[in-house]
């Protein structure tokens, strides 16, 4: 408030008396004029009696000019249950500290304001206390605080090199009080000796105190022994941790993370700074360290770390190649990776260039990976006039080396798929794959045989050759009989861009239970639809990739079917579908887009009253 707007003694205090259920008050600026507070506690035996607040739980207290002013404005109110208290920017000097607010502390030590019996959370920023008597008698009163924020906090006279953050030894004097600094809580409800421990997030020298410092200011700071987590079992902490760390656990679709490093080291950090209990449970939670997100910018050291810290947990690693080529860094990060090759369980690889995904797969070849689960290698560059230097690789030491790899995801990798790790698929994703590295045909289905468990499938690009695939469904009487996958839930087929080599794709498969199918970008033209995929819905009609008596999800995106017969021969099988969604969908010659006309009529049927294009129920 501007001087001319402050409040009269009377006003403020009538306020308060008006208000006994106040619960939160905060006053910023000084609301009460400052001559007439000094006239009243200059009257002697007619001093103002507080006004006692036996609901207010709250109090803040900020950009006061001076000390005095805030003691005198602080005998105004009386709250005995007081839960919160902040002192902020009280001192506003930009460059120092020029007012001693000892005054404020020693009033507050006396009983002036609250005895501070409920007193909680306490925040203390931008002030100064040179008193060490001052400062003793306030911390005697803080025995029940559970948080305490402290930010450039004084205790020096005002000095070019003693801004902020000086806490010395009046914090030890705080922290006596508000907690036992070398004890902590044992399974049992004991104490017992606590080991220094240094944190990684952030080097004590760039903050201008010691490794102990920050460790006695982040334990007392943020965690008294006698809060309720705080005292919690090593055991339990552990796990909420590690719920918290699922949580913010990155996942990839195809060559897309959902989390950066960024994000997983500000949750851990918070939970390492929070206090000295947290964080040595932390330290000994090797799980809260499993997870690596790597890139060409990660120091080996932290890496050294991280795996230190985690022992023998399952890793699960992040690991994007963006420098073209490679910067030293990166390359010296597999070595320390491949040496606990045995603990990889998730494997995410990235590279803007298909040489460093060569590089990783050659690595790798002739070691075993007994825990590894998801697998996903690519790259995102462009490979037109890429050529493998090598023979294909075989991927780890060949059959059974990764026993229990359920997830792959492939994009433009080539290896020695008669040599393959893994058996027993849930999850298979080939995307981009080169015309010398596409699968034949009996590799294909023998794949397929090996995963009667397979639940999602995804072909991207050209999978399996095209030659082979015309020649075997060429002949008569030796036509590929389908594999069944009963356990087939999901199929994505996107860039085919031959309607039969698709049509003969489906040939290879029956998908008894499928219940979301997705043909997207089929036809690449990006000016109109040049290819007739007639023939693709036609055989879909027929029911021998699926009856689809359980289909509920169907995109269809970038095609285009111009026969009418195949298109009503396909939809009289979607009987249960739920969702469905098309996008760039053709139904007539070149140059027509989004006109879906009198086929989706056939699709979904017209209700009265009701827009065309409503999802269908059943």
């Amino acid at each position: 408030m501007q001087d001319g707007d402050k409040l009269r003694i009377e006003e403020f205090m009538a306020l308060l008396h008006e208000s006994p259920q106040l619960v939160h008050l905060s006053l910023i600026q000084g609301v009460v004029r400052p001559e007439e507070l000094a006239a009243a506690f200059n009257q002697g035996n007619k001093t103002p009696q507080p006004i006692s607040l036996p609901s207010l739980t709250a109090l803040i207290l900020a950009d006061y000019p001076t000390p005095d002013v805030l003691n005198l404005t602080l005998r105004l109110i009386h709250a005995p249950n007081l839960e919160r208290l902040n002192l902020t920017d009280l001192n506003t000097a930009a460059d120092g500290f020029d007012m001693d607010f000892s005054s404020s502390f020693e009033a507050l030590g006396n009983g002036l304001l609250s005895s501070f019996e409920r007193l909680v959370t306490l925040e203390l920023r931008r002030i100064s206390c040179r008193s060490r008597g001052a400062w003793e008698l306030f911390c005697k009163k803080l025995t029940e605080v559970r948080r305490l924020a402290l930010g450039y906090v004084s205790d020096g006279p005002p000095h070019p090199d003693n801004v902020g953050d000086v806490y010395s030894s009046y914090l030890s004097a705080l922290l006596r009080y508000v907690d036992e600094p070398d004890l902590a809580p044992t399974s049992d409800g004991t104490t017992a000796a606590r080991k220094p421990t240094t944190s990684i997030n952030a080097p004590p020298e760039a903050l201008g105190r010691t490794a102990e410092d920050m460790d006695s200011v982040s334990v007392k700071v943020f965690g008294s022994r006698s809060g309720k987590w705080a005292t919690a079992p090593p055991e339990c902490l552990s796990l909420i941790f590690e719920a918290g760390l699922e949580c913010s656990s990155p996942e990839d679709k195809l060559l897309e993370v959902t989390i950066s490093d960024e994000e997983l080291c500000k949750f851990i950090s918070t939970v390492t700074q929070t206090c000295k209990w947290w964080r040595q449970v932390a330290l000994e939670t090797p799980r809260m360290w499993s997870t690596l997100i790597l890139n060409d910018t990660t120091p080996p050291r932290k890496l050294e770390t991280w795996l230190t810290r985690s022992r023998a947990a399952p890793l699960s690693i992040i690991f994007k190649v963006a420098a073209m080529p490679p910067t030293p860094i990166a390359t010296s990060l597999l070595p320390l990776l491949l040496r606990h090759l045995n603990r990889w369980a998730q494997l995410y690889f990235s590279s803007d260039g298909p040489r460093e995904l060569e590089s990783l797969i050659k690595a790798v070849e002739g070691k075993d990976a007994p825990l590894l689960e998801q697998l996903t290698l690519g790259h995102l560059g462009d490979d037109d006039e890429f050529t493998w230097e090598s023979s294909p690789a075989r991927l780890f030491n060949g059959p059974g080396s990764a026993p229990r790899l359920v997830d792959l995801n492939f994009c433009g990798v080539r290896m020695d798929w008669d040599h393959r790790p893994f058996r027993n698929l849930q999850s298979l994703a080939l995307v981009g794959l080169q015309s010398a590295d596409e699968l034949k045909i009996d590799q294909f289905k023998s794949i397929l045989l090996e995963s009667q468990q397979l639940a999602r499938l995804s072909l991207v690009g050209g999978v399996l050759r095209p030659g082979d695939l015309t020649t075997a469904f060429q002949r008569t009487s030796q036509t590929p009989q389908p594999i069944s996958l009963p356990s087939l839930d999901a199929v994505l087929i996107s860039h085919y861009s031959d309607p039969d080599i698709l049509t003969f794709t489906f040939g290879l498969i029956h998908a008894p239970n499928l219940r979301d199918l997705r043909l997207t970008n089929l036809d690449s033209d990006a000016e109109g639809f040049d290819i007739d995929f007639a023939p693709i819905f036609e055989f879909l009609g027929t029911g021998s990739f699926s009856s689809f008596e359980r289909l509920e999800e169907l995109e269809l995106r970038r095609v285009s079917c111009r026969s009418a017969a195949a298109w009503d021969g396909f939809c009289t099988k979607l009987t249960n579908l739920r969702v469905m969604s098309l996008g760039y969908i053709s139904d007539g010659p070149t140059g027509h887009q989004d006109t879906y006309g009198g086929y989706l009529s056939a699709l979904i049927p017209p209700i009265e009253g009701e827009s065309m294009t409503k999802y269908p129920s059943k």
